[in-house]
C-alpha cells in the first residue's frame, strides 16, 4: 500500500535575498512523503515555488497538494499528467518517487563518480543583488574562495555603475568566467530602433570585458525583441525564464526553431522535472546549444537531488547550483562546499536517509 503525508516548512533567509522582482525573507517548502510498505521504502519530495517567477497558482497551491496525497496511489504518471499547470508539484511528485524506487538505501538515487565522493561538480559563484559596495564586497568573498566562474545579476543598478562593478572584477581577476543575468530587465515591452541600439551598446561595452554570456536580456514570451537580439548580439545569449510554461516536447523544439540561444539555464523545479530539463538537453544537443543546471532557492532535500541527477550527466559545464547555506534552519545535508567545489558525503548522506524514516513517523499531516 502507498500512503503520502505533507509537512509544511517555513525557512528563513540568512539575509535578505534580493531579486528583480521581490525581496524575500522566507521560504515556504512542503515536503511530500511517501511509504510503500509493500517495498517497506520511504521517498520524500520537495514541492516549493518562487513567488512572481514560479508559474504555479499559489492561491490554491495547497488544495492541489492535497489532491496529490489523495490521490497518491494513482502513481506518478497519472499525477503528472494532471499537475501541467503546477511545475513545482511535478518536480516534488517526480523526485519523492524518484527516491522510492532507488535501487539502495543509502539515499543515492542517480549514481555516478561523485556520489561515491571521487570527483566535485564545479558551481559558479552567486553575486545576490545590492548596492555597489555591497556587490563589491560580495564579489571580493568570492574571488577570495578561488571560484573560477561568478554569475552577477544586473538590471536593478544603473548600468554605469554595473559595468565599474564588471570592471572591477575584471581588474582584480583577469581571467575569471564571469556569467550576467539581466532577467528581463534590459528588453522590455515593443521592439524599437533605440531600445536595441541601446542594449546592442551595453552588450558591446560588455564584449569588450570579457563577459562569458548575458541570461535573459529581454523579458520572457517577447519573442520578436528577444529574436532581434539573438541575431545583434556581440555577445553570447543564454536563455532561463524563456524556459518556463512549455512543458510538451513540441512548444519546446518551437521555441528553438524560432529563438537559436547559445546557452540554456536549467532550473528543474521551475519546468516541471528533471525529465523535463532531460527534453530541453536534447533539444538543444541537436542544435549545438550548450547548457547547465541552476537550482532555485530549494531546500538541501531538494539541492540533493538536482546535484545527483546533475553529476550523473557528466557535463563539463560549470553549474550553477546552490549549498544550502542561505537559510538559518536548513535541513541537513550531505553537500559540503569547498572552495568552488560542491562534494557530495556518502556516508553523511546514509544517516541522513536513515533519519528520514523516523522523521515520517514523527510528523503529522497538517
Amino acid at each position: 500500500m502507498l500512503t503520502a503525508k505533507v509537512v509544511k516548512k517555513t525557512l528563513f533567509f540568512k539575509k535578505p535575498a534580493i531579486t528583480s522582482r521581490n525581496v524575500l525573507r522566507e521560504k515556504i517548502v512542503y515536503l511530500l512523503l511517501l511509504k510503500d510498505d509493500g517495498l517497506n521504502k520511504i521517498g520524500l519530495g520537495e514541492c516549493t515555488f518562487i513567488p512572481g517567477l514560479s508559474l504555479d497558482n499559489p492561491h490554491d497551491y495547497e488544495d492541489k497538494l492535497n489532491w496529490v496525497t489523495k490521490n497518491i496511489e494513482k502513481r506518478k504518471n497519472y499525477l503528472m499528467k494532471e499537475l501541467t499547470d503546477y511545475p513545482s508539484l511535478k518536480f516534488g511528485v517526480e523526485m519523492a518517487f524518484a527516491a522510492l524506487n532507488e535501487e539502495d538505501e543509502a539515499g543515492i538515487i542517480y549514481p555516478s563518480p561523485w556520489t561515491k565522493g571521487d570527483q566535485p561538480l564545479i558551481i559558479n559563484g552567486l553575486v545576490w543583488m545590492g548596492d555597489y559596495l555591497a556587490l563589491k564586497q560580495q564579489v571580493k568573498r568570492l574571488l577570495k574562495k578561488s571560484f573560477r566562474c561568478l554569475k552577477l545579476k544586473v538590471g536593478a543598478l544603473d548600468f554605469e555603475e554595473e559595468l565599474r562593478l564588471v570592471e572591477f572584477i575584471r581588474g582584480e581577476s583577469p581571467e575569471i568566467i564571469l556569467r550576467l543575468d539581466a532577467n528581463g530587465a534590459w528588453g522590455k515591452g515593443e521592439l524599437s530602433a533605440s531600445k536595441m541600439k541601446k542594449l546592442l551598446h551595453r552588450l558591446e561595452k560588455l564584449k569588450n570585458l570579457n563577459v562569458h554570456s548575458l541570461e535573459q536580456p529581454v523579458e520572457s514570451n517577447n519573442l520578436t525583441f528577444l529574436h532581434k537580439v539573438l541575431q545583434e548580439s556581440p555577445l553570447p545569449i543564454a536563455l532561463d525564464e524563456e524556459l518556463l510554461g512549455k512543458p510538451s516536447y513540441e512548444l519546446k523544439e518551437q521555441l528553438l526553431v524560432r529563438v537559436s540561444p547559445d546557452y540554456l539555464v536549467l532550473k528543474p523545479s521551475l519546468l516541471g522535472g528533471v525529465h523535463q530539463a532531460e527534453d530541453w538537453i536534447k533539444l538543444a544537443s541537436r542544435r549545438g546549444i550548450k547548457w547547465w543546471v541552476t537550482s532555485a532557492l530549494e531546500s538541501s532535500w531538494g539541492l540533493n537531488y538536482l546535484a545527483q541527477w546533475t553529476a550523473s550527466l557528466a557535463s563539463s559545464e560549470i553549474q550553477g547550483l546552490g549549498t544550502g547555506h542561505l537559510y538559518h534552519n536548513n535541513f541537513p545535508s550531505a553537500l559540503k562546499l569547498a572552495g568552488d567545489k560542491l562534494w557530495f558525503e556518502a556516508a553523511r548522506n546514509e544517516q541522513i536517509k536513515q533519519g528520514l524514516n523516523d522523521f515520517f513517523l514523527k510528523t503529522k499531516e497538517p
